[in-house]
């Protein structure tokens, strides 16, 4: 810390005006950025230790007369554009150097009563006990300071260290996403030789196939009963037992079960009446899809409350659209849905 009263080489004493060989220097350092107006060795000036090394009048740079006296040389202290780094952060004398400061103005504020001009002792030594109290008052919320400064910079570092993780649990979710799609996907691939018959009542000692050989006799695609590998009713659903559980046909190849798909699709409604059955009702034939497609599917279908009309199944892939005019949506995660 440098002040007039400290400073080497100070301008000459009266009208303050530097040698010529110094005007420079006088004009880029001397002249305070405040007020515009040379420091001189008369006025009360400081000068800054941070980056700038600018000198302020004290006045200008609120630098009050009780704490530039307690100024040594050892002090630091920064003007108010030096106070941030680039980064903004606050660079201004820490609590502890403030308290150091503060300390020295108190202590050297003791009366000593061992003067003789000193007429009240009891007076002199209730005001040192007060000026006392202070210092370690001083000393005190000094060390608090800096315990907070620690929390603060250990607060910091966690946050940090949070932020971290949480960079590194989105990337690992991204990438867990990734792989579950690709799993669906290779499981639908070996679905796709497979379809679903819904809503086809259930009856003991049935015959399926012969199920599947009226089915496709009535939706005109003859001749596909001999492409059928297997045939099962899958496990009922405890939740649904209001319902048969559907039948499961699985062809020798996916060209074999588009064609059944595609002739119930030309064919229109599949009644009961038109297969020979007793009471009211429909039956649907549908892709085998995974599990996660099933849930999508039903998911996109939800989407009906919020204006979009269809949504539909086309070789394992989900789709959505919104009207007759609109493109249709792929929907291959949750994320692919319209947000209502």
């Amino acid at each position: 810390m440098r002040t007039f009263r400290q400073k080497k080489g100070n301008p000459p004493a009266g009208n303050g005006t530097p040698p010529t060989k110094r005007l420079n220097f006088v004009k880029k350092k001397e002249q305070c950025p405040v007020c515009g107006e040379i420091v001189t060795e008369n006025s009360r000036g400081i000068q800054c230790d941070g980056e700038c090394s600018n000198w302020f009048h004290c006045k200008c740079a609120g630098v009050t007369q009780s704490f530039y006296d307690s100024l040594t040389e050892d002090d630091v202290w920064l003007c108010s554009s030096c106070t941030q780094d680039d980064d903004g952060q606050d660079n201004s004398p820490n609590a502890k150097q403030t308290m150091d400061a503060l300390t020295h103005v108190l202590k050297s504020s003791k009366i000593n009563i061992a003067r003789k001009d000193v007429s009240n002792k009891d007076l002199a030594t209730s005001i040192n006990g007060i000026l006392s109290a202070l210092v370690e008052i001083c000393h005190s919320l000094a060390f608090q300071s800096d315990t907070h400064d620690e929390l603060i910079k250990t607060n910091k570092n966690l946050t940090d260290q949070l932020s971290k993780i949480s960079e590194c649990n989105e990337r690992l979710k991204n990438e867990n996403q990734s792989l579950s799609w690709r799993v669906n996907k290779l499981e639908q691939m070996q679905l796709d030789a497979e379809c679903e018959i819904h809503g086809f009542p259930a009856a003991e000692n049935e015959n399926l196939t012969e199920i599947a050989r009226r089915i496709c006799e009535t939706v005109k695609c003859d001749h596909q009963t001999n492409e059928i590998v297997n045939i099962y009713r899958a496990k009922s659903n405890p939740t649904r037992k209001d319902r048969s559980p559907p039948i499961v046909i699985k062809f020798k190849s996916a060209e074999a079960r588009e064609k059944l798909i595609q002739a119930k699709k030309n064919h229109g409604s599949l009644q009961f009446a038109a297969l020979g059955l007793e009471g009211q009702g429909a039956v649907y034939i549908n892709e085998r899809l995974t599990l996660y497609n099933r849930n999508l599917l039903w998911l996109a279908k939800n989407t009906r409350s919020i204006g979009y009309k269809f949504a539909w199944t086309k070789n394992g892939n989900i789709y959505l659209r919104k009207d007759e005019n609109s493109a249709a949506r792929l929907i291959r995660t949750p994320d692919d849905l319209p947000k209502q």
